[in-house]
């Protein structure tokens, strides 16, 4: 089986899912348009960086023209086209290909919703054309059948597997917890201290301002430490903000903000979650809990919004603490600490049991061995 993989390839999740197409034996390309600094060190096996072409009109049209004529030449199985952007809805369109498109997070519900006119007209005959779509949430997966006319056995929910063989609860001694205490002393950040730690980068859908805000008015016991990832290649001008912010903060509570202002690499990743106490996660839209269950599998507590629905449903498997944002403070932490002492281990185990990687790499492979509903 091959298939011809098309999304940002700075992103995490298309690098992710990149690794489960290849896990499942799929001899995958992938054509990438990650227009920004790389975040993080990710390597693909094979790799079309089509990011210098995209930068102007003509760049754009001439690499949409190749990319159609790398699928016609390949005559992958399947296209999988990672989020549907106006561009990927024209290739799924113009593709002499099947189709599989992934949808992740709730971003969908809201740029599909606000797409006008011709635009929206286009993605929707995408999500028509799609061979399978899937997708993360029911939330997610309830939209999209919305916007379609087809079978609904095509839109399956696949969950974002993680690997439990590098994301696991560290071990005294062992090659994580010492990375993670390396991290520690490295940012200053005292070996007792409780650590809230928010594991995105630095972007306005992730309300890194307003968790700053509310941690330094809020969270005044002084054991109590807050981690935040920033660095310049990272949305700098949001990255500002979330720097203006701390300043406005009293000298005690600027103390007890650390940020690490360099890409970690993938494989790192466990070392910061090991880093943290309770990983925070108060997004504006982006559902999708990829983060949250890697730090549930590195023994993290979660402290998560109570208004988005795949975090509802995430609630059904997982020992988590919602609450609107704007109520953390120190009986918060406290009360999230206690949920985690009494479940971390067994969070641990359901990521194992639910949402590891090979049983994503199982629902991958069954869907590329399936006929989909909607061919004779």
């Amino acid at each position: 089986m091959k298939t011809i993989l098309i999304g940002d390839h700075n992103s995490p999740h298309l690098y992710r899912w990149a690794g489960f197409l290849e896990d499942a034996g799929i001899d995958t390309i992938t054509i990438g348009y990650g227009e920004a600094v790389p975040q993080d060190r990710y390597f693909y096996r094979r790799l079309i960086d089509r990011s210098a072409a995209v930068r102007t009109l003509f760049g754009k049209i001439a690499s949409f023209v190749k990319d159609i004529h790398c699928i016609a030449t390949e005559k992958p199985d399947y296209i999988c086209v990672h989020f549907l952007t106006f561009r990927s809805a024209l290739l799924i369109l113009f593709s002499p290909r099947p189709a599989i498109l992934s949808c992740w997070g709730t971003d969908i519900l809201v740029d599909q919703p606000a797409a006008r006119g011709l635009k929206r007209s286009i993605r929707g005959k995408a999500l028509g054309k799609s061979s399978w779509i899937t997708c993360d949430a029911e939330a997610v997966r309830q939209s999209v059948l919305r916007e379609i006319s087809g079978p609904a056995s095509k839109v399956k929910i696949i969950y974002w597997g993680v690997d439990t063989n590098l994301f696991r609860v560290p071990q005294p001694g062992r090659s994580i917890a010492l990375e993670a205490a390396a991290l520690r002393k490295e940012l200053g950040i005292p070996d007792k201290a409780t650590v809230l730690l928010s594991n995105r980068l630095a972007a306005p859908n992730y309300r890194i301002v307003d968790i700053v805000r509310q941690f330094a008015a809020h969270v005044r016991d002084a054991n109590t430490h807050l981690l935040l990832r920033i660095y310049p290649e990272a949305a700098s001008s949001y990255s500002a903000a979330v720097k203006i912010e701390m300043e406005k903060a009293d000298a005690q509570a600027r103390e007890r903000i650390h940020w690490l202002d360099r890409p970690m690499p993938f494989a790192e990743m466990p070392s910061l979650y090991g880093a943290g106490d309770l990983v925070l996660h108060f997004p504006r839209s982006d559902a999708t809990p990829v983060s949250m269950i890697e730090a549930f599998a590195c023994g993290c507590g979660v402290l998560c919004s109570d208004s988005i629905a795949a975090y509802k449903t995430l609630a059904d498997d997982y020992q988590l603490y919602r609450i609107p944002l704007e109520k953390l403070d120190d009986s918060v932490v406290e009360e999230a600490l206690a949920l985690r002492s009494r479940f971390a281990d067994a969070n641990a185990a359901t990521v194992r049991k639910r949402h590891s990687r090979d049983v994503t790499v199982r629902a991958i492979k069954a869907l590329f061995d399936s006929k989909p509903s909607s061919e004779p």
